[in-house]
């Protein structure tokens, strides 16, 4: 995701000419979808099965992330279609998150539970500049939107380990003892 954010900025103001306001604004609404995603998610783990959900809240950013990369226009429809796609990307990414830590906080024993989070942390985090690297290196090959979609779809490749492990028929949370 790290090489989409890297160019979604970019592109807002290259191509799409927003000024820093709009820019901030649009973020604004992004974290608004993040927390809408935070809210809900136990709710949605509860309605669709918590592997499902955490096979499904990376396509939904990653949807959002490509809807993002080929909105363009100007005015009031952009904004609007901006607004909705960052929304959509914030609610996915949180979602994930939010489930995500809540099963590696059952799963994880205790006593290793700090050392899981470090490894995460240290992968996750790790790769983070090589995703901006990436996706700037791909914006300047391909353009922008090229990076956006690829950087999308690559997000939503994270789904793939889920829908292969037993994760995806986890229905509900596993009581912690």
């Amino acid at each position: 995701m790290n090489a989409w954010l890297a160019v979604f900025v970019y592109h807002l103001v290259r191509d799409l000419s927003l000024d820093a306001g709009a820019v901030g604004l649009l973020f604004v609404v992004f974290g608004i979808g993040g927390v809408v995603g935070a809210v809900s998610a136990s709710r949605l783990a509860r309605m669709v099965g918590v592997g499902r959900l955490l096979a499904l809240a990376p396509v939904v950013a990653g949807l959002g992330g490509i809807v993002a990369a080929v909105i363009g226009g100007s005015g009031p429809t952009l904004a609007v279609e901006l607004g909705a796609a960052a929304t959509v990307v914030g609610f996915g990414l949180v979602t994930f998150s939010v489930t995500a830590a809540g099963v590696r906080q059952v799963l994880a024993p205790e006593a290793l539970r700090g050392r899981v989070m470090a490894t995460l942390r240290f992968f996750e985090w790790g790769v983070m500049p090589v995703g901006s690297i990436a996706g700037g290196l791909v914006g300047e090959a391909a353009g922008p939107a090229a990076a956006l979609a690829l950087g999308a779809l690559v997000f939503m490749t994270g789904a793939t380990w889920i829908v292969a492990s037993p994760l995806r028929s986890m229905r509900v949370l596993p009581s912690v003892a």
